[in-house]
């Protein structure tokens, strides 16, 4: 599961249809094909219009990582396209529209990225459950990335997350039931599987016990975006549920160690940037992220088009894009390499 955690629902269920909006050609890309996405202000329910500066902001989904990038928009035939080149190993994109000083969240989509022989790129349907919006027909899309990825067992953890907001009451017993599957099913205990026991036990009720397959994590796996996002996935799930007891104290102290254990790596950076403003303080000044603007010709400070894991401070590859954003709370900074 790439993105663990989504921190507040409101926002995250599509508002209207993107469709007379916002499109992307061709519908199913494969790698190293050059997709056009295209904004038109002219569409219903559009919020910019022609006389408007709009940007594209695009959130990039690996296998084992997410990143992102933006563009400027050009101006053509009375709407607003860009051109993006989606290079292996990409699985999915979403996009979100916005000027300086707005964003349209209604445009917003997503689409699934295929291999170079058609068929999805595993994780897609996955990532497709919850974006850009949690989709009502996530069991159906599970189901696919299940039928081509057996063994992705992140996106239980994406399936029972999105069951939240569709199936509160059945919720429990569903995850109850999909953990003994894939704990029948794992073989030895994998990063994926251990992120999935993790946000299944927070899920249940069962803090202790998610509590110990995160020491496992940190344990065997401290480089892995995996464990960090568990980590974060478990902070939120604290003062979102209001569990009580030491469970915070234990898990803050597993952040610090690999901070401290790995501070060059982008699981330190993402988990210091975490932190509250008072622990930074407490840290080495290499672990703080460079000004947004440092070195840029052109800079762009937008509204957040999504709040959801710290792990989307990952800059976009710049094979992908000669463009880096850096995630600020509540906005995201990017800019143009100088």
């Amino acid at each position: 599961m790439r993105l663990s955690l989504i921190l507040l629902l409101l926002g995250t269920i599509a508002p209207r249809s993107n469709a007379q909006v916002s499109k992307v050609e061709p519908a199913e890309p494969r790698w190293s094909q050059t997709i056009t996405v295209t904004y038109d202000p002219g569409g219903k329910d559009a919020k910019f219009n022609l006389r408007d500066q709009v940007f594209v902001v695009m959130f990039l989904y690996y296998a084992d990582h997410p990143g992102h990038a933006w563009g400027r928009m050009e101006k053509a035939g009375g709407v607003f396209r860009y051109q993006f080149v989606v290079e292996e190993p990409l699985d999915y994109i979403t996009f979100h529209f916005v000027t300086p000083s707005s964003w349209d969240l209604g445009a917003a989509l997503g689409i699934m990225i295929n291999r170079a022989d058609g068929v999805p790129v595993c994780g897609a349907y996955s990532q497709s459950m919850t974006q850009p919006f949690l989709d009502p027909q996530y069991k159906q899309r599970f189901e696919k990335e299940m039928a081509l990825c057996p063994d992705n067992f992140s996106a239980y953890a994406d399936k029972w997350f999105v069951a939240s907001a569709f199936d509160r009451a059945s919720q429990a017993a569903m995850v109850a039931e999909d953990m003994k599957k894939i704990s029948a099913r794992a073989k030895g205990e994998p990063a994926d599987y251990l992120h999935a026991l993790s946000a299944g036990y927070l899920m249940l009720n069962q803090e202790t016990q998610s509590r110990a397959v995160l020491r496992k994590m940190v344990e065997r796996f401290p480089t892995s975006p995996l464990t960090a996002d568990a980590l974060r996935n478990y902070a939120y799930h604290f003062y979102a549920d209001r569990i009580a007891g030491p469970g915070r104290d234990e898990v803050k102290r597993m952040e610090l160690e690999l901070i401290e254990l790995h501070p060059d790596l982008d699981v330190a950076r993402d988990l210091f940037s975490s932190l509250f403003p008072e622990d930074q303080e407490k840290y080495p000044s290499r672990l703080s992220r460079p000004s947004p603007t440092s070195g840029c010709k052109m800079s762009l400070i937008i509204p957040c088009p999504t709040l959801r894991s710290p792990r989307l401070t990952t800059p976009a590859s710049k094979k992908l894009i000669a463009h880096r954003c850096c995630w600020t709370k509540p906005l995201i900074s990017c800019c143009k390499e100088g």
